[in-house]
This record gives structure tokens, sequence and C-alpha cells, in this order.
């Protein structure tokens, strides 16, 4: 139990402390408790039990010594929210293709391709991140493209010129 409270008094700050986030260029905070992680002291000593006794030597590893890895808390339904908070802010999807008729000619108009962030990924990173870095957490952004080609677009204006080239 003394390992336990010497972990969460001098870990107290760090797992407490913000998270820098750089999504598509701009760096934004992340407050831990409100992404849903945390930190089990519990569980961290105990997973070392009978290999570390000393507090101090435990502390030591956490802050320069050799390296234990904090157990992380992590609730993911919150943890979603965040980042899909985030990909609101960066997210510009990728248009699709669109067939418009101008007078009695149909016309294609190309998809263009996006770009959104990765959430899965950026789950990933924030907590891989937390409570082992203090350097800001780059999140990934992907191209996004549309899910009906130009090509497939083209085949259907075929069809489309077709329909109205004859009376109805």
């Amino acid at each position: 139990q003394q390992a336990v409270a010497t972990l969460n008094t001098a870990l107290a700050d760090q797992v407490d402390a913000d998270l820098d986030v750089v999504v598509g260029g701009t760096t934004v905070t992340v407050v831990p408790s409100e992404a849903g992680l945390g930190f089990d002291a519990d569980a961290t000593v105990e997973g070392y039990a009978g290999r570390i006794w000393n507090p101090l030597t435990l502390l030591t590893q956490f802050t320069g010594g050799p390296s234990i890895d904090p157990v992380v808390t992590v609730d993911e339904t919150r943890l979603e929210e965040t980042v899909a908070t985030l990909a609101a802010e960066v997210d510009s999807p990728a248009v699709e293709p669109t067939i418009t008729v101008s007078g009695a000619k149909p016309v294609v108009k190309p998809g263009s391709v996006g770009s959104v962030l990765d959430r899965e990924a950026s789950q990933q990173a924030i907590r891989d991140a937390y409570l082992v870095s203090t350097a800001p957490i780059v999140l990934p952004i992907v191209e996004s493209d549309p899910t009906v080609t130009d090509e497939a677009a083209g085949e259907a204006l075929g069809v489309a010129t077709t329909a109205v080239s004859a009376p109805v």
C-alpha cells in the first residue's frame, strides 16, 4: 500500500496534466479525465509484486530509472467522443461525383478526395502517450476517397444520357 500511495502522490500532477494534441497543424488541449484516461496505481504495483518492494525504487522507475509501464485506465466511449470532437474540427470528407441535367444534357461533376482524422490511430496515439510522454501528440490525418469513382459516374452518365435522349 505504501508503494501505491507513493505513486499516487508522486504522479498526481502528471496524471492530471493536460495533453497537447496536434490536429491538422493546430495544437489543442485534451484534459485526460475528460477523455476517459486515468492511472491505476494498484494495478501498476500489483503487476510488479514480488519484483519491487521499495516504493522509492518503484518511483525511480517512473522518473528516469529502469522502465515500468504504468497501468492506464481508459473509458473507451469518452475517448471516442473526444477524438470525434477533434475530428469535427478538421475532417473534410470526400465529395462524391454527381450527375446533373442541364437543359436536356446530363453532365458529370467529378468527385474529390477529402482528408479526415484517422480516429482509431488517434485514439491509440493518445493512449500510448498518456503518462509516458510530454511531447505533443500528433494525430494522423488520412486521405478519404469518394465511394463512387469518377469512372463509375461516367458509366452512369451513359445510362442517364440514354434516359433523357428519348421522349418519355
